[in-house]
């Protein structure tokens, strides 16, 4: 499927899934209609919330969940478990800025959610890092 045919609705999901524990990229998808001329600023708000939806997906499996269900069932390393059960419990919320790192933002975000911090709050960092990250994107390729 080529998810640049669909547009803004095409990043939108692929955004979303990019921030879950599928293998999925949005950034090809993002670029393409960044140089197709599509608005930045569209692409930048259909990416952020894709993007932080997926993530608040992960979270919402976190809260359902126990860290040994990541292991087990999403394959994340007893390592990666262990740096951001770290992140997590020292910084709260705030960590959740972070969830845009590869490798490390969906156990983070599940982490997260296993911890029960502040929705509202954890949900807003998540959105703020998020939406940095595509900004410095947009900037880096104009």
């Amino acid at each position: 499927m080529n998810f640049e045919e669909f547009g803004l609705l095409g990043l939108f999901i692929t955004s979303f899934l990019a921030a879950t524990f599928l293998p999925f990229s949005s950034e090809a998808v993002f670029l393409y209609l960044q140089k197709e001329g599509g608005s930045i600023v569209h692409i930048v708000i259909f990416a952020s919330i894709g993007n932080t939806l997926g993530s608040i997906l992960n979270y919402y499996l976190g809260s359902l969940g126990k860290l040994d269900w990541a292991k087990k069932y999403l394959g994340i390393s007893q390592k990666n478990l262990d740096r951001v059960k770290n992140m997590a419990t020292k910084y709260g919320p705030l960590s959740s800025i972070l969830c845009w790192l590869p490798i490390l933002g969906d156990p983070l975000a599940l982490c997260l959610g296993i911890f029960k911090t502040n929705p509202f709050l954890t949900f807003t960092f998540m959105f703020i890092g998020k939406t940095l990250r595509y900004i410095v994107l947009a900037l880096l390729m104009y």
